[in-house]
C-alpha cells in the first residue's frame, strides 16, 4: 500500500471522527488512569498525574480514543483497546472508488485493499506490548510511528 493511501486513511479517519459525535468508552485514557491510580498514596497520584500531563501522556491517550478507537467503537460497537484475545471485528471501507477491508485485534489493525490497482496489499498497525510502542507494518518494513514511556518516580 502506498505511504499516499496511509495517510488519506489517517486523514479520512480523522474528518470521519469530526462528523460522527460519538462518545466512546476512551478504553487507552481509561488504562492510563487505572495506571495513574494504582501508583500509590494521594501525593504519589497526583505528582504522576502531573507528570503524564506534561509528559503528555493524557493528551496523547486522549487525542488516539478520540480520533481511531472511540470512532471504531462507534461504527463497529466494540473497542479495540478493550478486545479480549482471539476476538476480531471486520469492516468494509470504500475510498476514492476503491475497497478496504479493516480488521482489528487485539493490539493490531489490519488493512488490506479489496478492489482496485493494488488488491491484495495489506499493511499492518502493531502494538508491540513489550515495548509499549505501534508499528506500521508492509512486507518486511517496520517503521515506529508512536510510543508512550510509563516511569515509576523514585
Amino acid at each position: 500500500m502506498k505511504k499516499i493511501n496511509v495517510l488519506f486513511l489517517a486523514a479520512l479517519l480523522l474528518f470521519t471522527s469530526s462528523l460522527s459525535a460519538c462518545f466512546g468508552t476512551f478504553g487507552l485514557t481509561r488504562k492510563v488512569y487505572t495506571f495513574n491510580e494504582n501508583m500509590g498514596g494521594k501525593f504519589v497520584q497526583t505528582l504522576m498525574m502531573y507528570v503524564l500531563y506534561i509528559i503528555p501522556v493524557y493528551g496523547i491517550a486522549g487525542f488516539l480514543d478520540l480520533v481511531i478507537f472511540n470512532l471504531i467503537e462507534f461504527w463497529t460497537g466494540s473497542n479495540p483497546m478493550a478486545m479480549k484475545v482471539g476476538e476480531s471485528e471486520t469492516q468494509m471501507a470504500k475510498i476514492d472508488g476503491k475497497m478496504y477491508e479493516i480488521t482489528a485485534t487485539r493490539n493490531q489493525f489490519s488493512i488490506r485493499q479489496t478492489e482496485g490497482p493494488d488488491a491484495g496489499k495489506e499493511a499492518l498497525l502493531k502494538y508491540q506490548q513489550e515495548e509499549k510502542q505501534w508499528y506500521l507494518v508492509e512486507g518486511e518494513k517496520s517503521v515506529a510511528i508512536g510510543k508512550i514511556n510509563f516511569r515509576k518516580l523514585n
